[in-house]
C-alpha cells in the first residue's frame, strides 16, 4: 500500500502576488553544428559533486484534471540568475504520471493549478508554487518528434529559495562529454558522466559511460521501474555540460545491450520561449 504524499504546511507556501511575480515563505531545429573546441574545464560542481540545495526536485503537480506525480524538475535560468524557471517533462502532464490522457502543449497554462515541490531524496516539503507555465507551443511528450521539446516550464518564482544553474549559450556535438545529475538511493546527488551519441529526430540522445553505470540499476531513488523492468523513471533530471550549464531536459533513460541509452530536449529547442 502506498504511502500518503507528505503536504506542505501553510508556512511553506508559494503564492502569486500582483504583478504576476511569485514570492515565498520557504526556506529552431538540430542544432547548428559547432566548430571545434578545446577540452573545456570542468565545472567544480561537478568534479566536487556538489549539487545546490533547492535546485533538483520531486514534483507533485495539480492540474484541472486530476494529480500527477513521479519525474523530477529543476530550476534554471536563460540570462538573469533572479528570473528562474522550473523546466520539467511535458510527458508527465498525460498518461506517463497517472492522468487519463494527455494535457497538450497549448493547454498547459489553462489546466495548470500548481506544483508542490519536494526533495527528491528524503520527500521532504519544500514548497508549492502556484505560479502558471510559460506556453511552448511546439512541445510534444516523448517519444513524439517535436521541434519544441518535451518540456514544460514554470516562470516568476521566488530566487532567493531557488539555486538555478544557466542554460548553454553553445550547443554540443556528437562525441562531447556530459553529466546528468540524479538523485540516487543511499548516495546522495551524482553526476554521471555520459557522451552525446546522435542527434536524431530532433532528440538529443547519449549513452553513460560505462564507469558510471556501476551499481546505478535500481538505486535512483522514487524511480518507478517501468513494466519491461529496463527503464528508469527520471524524465525531467538536468543533462549539463563541462561548465555545468544546462545543455537538456532528460526525458528517458533505457538499459539496453549492457548501456544505459538516454534521450533529452536540446535546450536550444524551446529558450526563445523562456
Amino acid at each position: 500500500m502506498s504511502q500518503p504524499l507528505p503536504v506542505p504546511s501553510d508556512e511553506e507556501t508559494w503564492t502569486q502576488s500582483s504583478g504576476d511575480v511569485a514570492s515565498a515563505q520557504i526556506p529552431q531545429n538540430a542544432p547548428p553544428e559547432s566548430p571545434s573546441k578545446l577540452v573545456p574545464e570542468v565545472s567544480p560542481l561537478i568534479v566536487e559533486n556538489e549539487i545546490p540545495a533547492n535546485f533538483l526536485f520531486w514534483p507533485v503537480i495539480e492540474t484541472a484534471i486530476g494529480k500527477t506525480s513521479g519525474g523530477l524538475v529543476f530550476a534554471a535560468y536563460k540570462h538573469d540568475p533572479d528570473t528562474p524557471v522550473l523546466l520539467g517533462n511535458l510527458s508527465r502532464l498525460g498518461p506517463t504520471g497517472g492522468l487519463d490522457k494527455q494535457i497538450d502543449a497549448l493547454d498547459v497554462f489553462a489546466s495548470w493549478h500548481s506544483v508542490s515541490l519536494f526533495d527528491p531524496l528524503t520527500r521532504r516539503a519544500r514548497g508549492v508554487c502556484t505560479s502558471r507555465p510559460k506556453i511552448i507551443p511546439g512541445a510534444r511528450p516523448f517519444p513524439a518528434t517535436s521541434p519544441h521539446g518535451d518540456v514544460f516550464a514554470i516562470g516568476n518564482l521566488p530566487t532567493k529559495r531557488l539555486n538555478a544553474l544557466p542554460l548553454a549559450t553553445e550547443n554540443p556535438s556528437v562525441d562531447d562529454q556530459a553529466w546528468v545529475i540524479l538523485p540516487v538511493q543511499d548516495q546522495g546527488f551524482r553526476v554521471v558522466s555520459c557522451r552525446i551519441a546522435d542527434f536524431d529526430h530532433n532528440w538529443l540522445s547519449f549513452v553513460l559511460d560505462d564507469t558510471a553505470t556501476h551499481n546505478l540499476t535500481g538505486k535512483l531513488q522514487w524511480a518507478e521501474l517501468a513494466d519491461d523492468k529496463s527503464q528508469l523513471d527520471i524524465g525531467g533530471a538536468p543533462l549539463v555540460n563541462a561548465a555545468a550549464e544546462v545543455i537538456g531536459v532528460v526525458s528517458a533513460l533505457r538499459h539496453n545491450d549492457d548501456r544505459w541509452t538516454g534521450q533529452a530536449s536540446l535546450t536550444a529547442y524551446f529558450q526563445d520561449y523562456l
